[in-house]
């Protein structure tokens, strides 16, 4: 009876065993079903799966596929140890999954690690037909994919008590298949449990980096931006502007997250313009460097040589990018042979480019130079952690995204680079402001160098005046005795030319004196401002007289500007004791009359003198006009000072007051003028007013014309 008991426990025993290999066998049969639930997480289609491969490049799927032959993949390849020939364009992948459940239920494919899979196509078999359930891989857009945020997974339905049987494509991307180990299969709530750990930990992180440096190359965009506008449209702030605007946009595509993503159109995506937007940052780079240097002043050829290299290496990249667009993939010649070769010259580039700026490190280069090393420092960097396989020493979310791995880096360095850049044009800006100062210093000097000279020009004009006075005297003097009476009317007309100079030659000593003495005056008053404006018109004046001295009949409009220039010399030295009104017929001006210099300039100094400046009560006004009447050209002077009367007066009770010398020499002036004109005379007439006097100067109106 206790044998019997055991013996049915041993047979108890036995049975359990085998019930236990039914369990298991359960999971794969011979015909490679899987059967639902999943005896544990990760469960490897490896045991259960077959494989076909295919040379044919198109992506579509065969119409017989579902009768062509498959292989097991565990009598090809080793577990976690798949390897495709080159010829190889597609890898078909066929399983089944049976759900024992009485609903339906959802199970997740899922591809070994983030970013293991270029593209993948999942489908299922219903009857002869295949139906597309959904696609992923990280060369797949992210609103086009199965599970938006995840790049390595497809959910499936499975339908209660039923048998699935489904097709996975994996087609070639770059070059290469990235899937080196077979799919596994993850319940759903598993599944959506590492997606939660992987958004927390990987994506958020890497989304708040990008998302900060996009900001920050924003800025230098528009501090760029607005220095070219303000600056008068200076081309390096322009390419600076240019180079923060192409790192924003660089740092945009790098996060792979719309709006850089069209489900309806996959090969174009942010990711997938990144290297020719990197191509531009580098152009642009590039075109700051080589416009804030000036190497085109020096090295011409030079310039030209990197000009087209960065212009080249954007044409290749944008041929690499339509390339991509058009079919999916890089030709054997861009990916193989031209981009590497691209991507050495632009290593020696910018070795050569950090070289440069190290031997003309002084003022605003050396911040250049270190922008330069910067980027040279990081590219150097992200070789080794690349060469050597150092991801590990940094976080996942830096060094482990598959978008943008250790591109991270440089954009770290690029923030730096463009700090140093910022630095370097701020500091060459204040430079020049220091050199427009010092150029103004220089200036304002060279003017008062050009005053002096003036003064010393004027003198020895003076000089050369009276030195032709004598000799024109003297060789009247030869004349006299050897010409007969034909030549003494000659004689004369020259002799009375010579007197006129002489005569308008007196007045510039008489002038002198006066405004000299106000000068002083001020001078001693210790009004700088006054005295300089004072020598300023008084040197225009002077000029003015010394240029009209020279001609017996200057135009009218020469004459008037002495005149005003003189009036406003004394309206400054009687501390502006009266007001002048001008009143001058517009035609006077425009048919270019002549009259004899400075013959209106005394009449208006004795009104000023005499008239004015000794008037105790009310403003004093004195109004000038100047019009055409019968051929004359009258002049008015008028004023509203103490009159002839008083002026006689005060002379008689002040024996320092002395009679007008200015008067006199140009009454003389006045008779000369007229012995060489017989036909219309000039006269002076002075009127005594109630208040004041009135002088009319007529003058016989010649224009340029009727000079000689």
């Amino acid at each position: 009876m206790i044998i019997s008991i055991q013996v049915k426990f041993f047979l108890l025993f036995i049975v359990g065993i085998f019930s236990c290999n039914d369990v298991q066998s359960q999971t794969g049969d011979t015909t490679g079903t899987i059967n639902f639930p999943l005896p544990y997480e990760d469960f490897s289609l490896y045991d259960f799966a077959e494989i076909r491969f295919e040379t044919d490049k198109t992506e579509t799927p065969p119409a017989d596929l579902v009768k062509r032959h498959f292989q097991p993949i565990k009598e090809i390849f080793q577990k976690d140890s798949l390897y495709f020939a080159d010829s190889i364009e597609t890898v078909w992948f066929k399983f089944s999954i049976q759900n024992n459940y009485p609903s339906d239920t959802t199970v997740a494919l899922i591809f070994p690690f983030p970013g293991s899979v270029n593209k993948a196509v999942l489908y299922k078999k219903e009857g002869e037909k295949i139906i597309l359930i959904g696609k992923t891989g990280w060369g797949i857009a992210v609103l086009a994919r199965a599970v938006p945020d995840e790049w390595s997974r497809i959910d499936m339905v499975l339908k209660a008590h039923s048998t699935t049987t489904y097709f996975l494509q994996n087609p070639r991307v770059k070059f290469r298949f990235m899937l080196n180990k077979t799919p596994v299969l993850e319940s759903f709530v598993y599944a959506e449990m590492n997606a939660y750990r992987w958004e927390k930990e990987i994506n958020r992180p890497g989304f708040l980096w990008y998302h900060f440096f996009t900001g920050i190359f924003f800025m230098f965009f528009v501090f760029g931006f607005i220095k070219y506008m303000m600056l008068g449209k200076d081309r390096a702030y322009l390419y600076y502007a240019l180079l923060g605007l192409s790192n924003t946009i660089l740092t945009i595509t790098q996060a792979e997250n719309p709006p850089l993503e069209f489900p309806w159109f996959e090969n174009l995506r942010g990711i997938e313009l990144f290297d020719l937007v990197n191509a531009v940052a580098i152009l642009m780079q590039g075109l700051f460097i080589l416009e804030i240097l000036q190497l085109k002043i020096k090295y011409l050829r030079i310039t030209r040589a990197a000009k087209w290299f960065l212009l080249s290496q954007l044409f290749v990249a944008f041929i690499c990018t339509v390339e991509w667009i058009v079919s999916k993939r890089y030709h054997d010649i861009f990916y193989l042979i031209i981009n590497p070769f691209v991507q050495f010259l632009l290593v020696l580039f910018m070795f050569s480019w950090v070289w440069y700026l190290a031997t003309i490190r002084k003022g605003f280069y050396k911040f250049i130079f270190f922008g330069a090393l910067t980027i040279f420092t990081a590219i150097t960097l992200m070789f080794v952690v690349r060469f050597f396989n150092l991801y590990y020493l940094f976080p996942a979310w830096l060094a482990r995204d598959p978008r943008g791995s250790v591109n991270h880096f440089m954009q770290i360095a690029l923030v730096v680079d463009m700090c140093f850049y910022f630095t370097g044009l701020a500091y060459r800006d204040r430079q020049v402001e220091k050199d427009k100062i010092i150029f103004q210093e220089q200036l304002i000097k060279q003017l008062e160098a050009n005053k002096m000279l003036q003064a010393t020009f004027t003198s020895e004009l003076e000089q050369q005046v009276n030195e032709k006075t004598n000799e024109l005297i003297q060789q009247r003097q030869a004349l006299e005795t050897e010409k007969e009476a034909k030549l003494l009317a000659d004689f004369n007309r020259k002799f009375s030319e010579s007197e006129l100079k002489a005569l308008r030659s007196q007045m510039n000593p008489h002038f002198i004196f006066n405004i000299l003495n106000t000068i002083e005056s001020y001078a001693l008053e210790n009004n700088k401002e006054a005295a300089s404006e004072m020598i300023q018109k008084f040197s225009r004046l002077t000029r003015l007289v010394l240029e009209n001295s020279m001609n017996q009949l200057v135009p009218f409009e020469n004459d008037w500007k002495s005149l005003q220039l003189y009036i406003e010399l004394e309206q400054m030295r009687y501390a502006d004791k009266f007001t002048v009104l001008y009143n001058v017929q517009g035609q006077i001006l425009k048919n270019g009359y002549c009259i004899p210099p400075m013959i209106i300039q005394p009449f208006v100094e004795n009104a000023i003198i005499h008239g004015l400046r000794n008037k105790s009560n009310g403003e004093g006004i004195l109004h000038i006009s100047a019009s055409l009447q019968d051929e004359f050209l009258v002049v008015e002077i008028e004023d509203n000072g103490i009159g002839r009367a008083k002026v006689a007066e005060l002379k008689t009770n002040n024996p320092i007051q002395k009679n007008s010398l200015g008067i006199r020499v140009t009454q003389d002036r006045i008779s000369m003028f007229n012995n060489l004109n017989q036909d219309r005379k000039a006269r002076v007439e002075i009127q005594d007013l109630r208040e004041g006097t009135r002088v009319v100067i007529s003058l016989p109106a010649i224009n340029y014309s009727q000079q000689d």
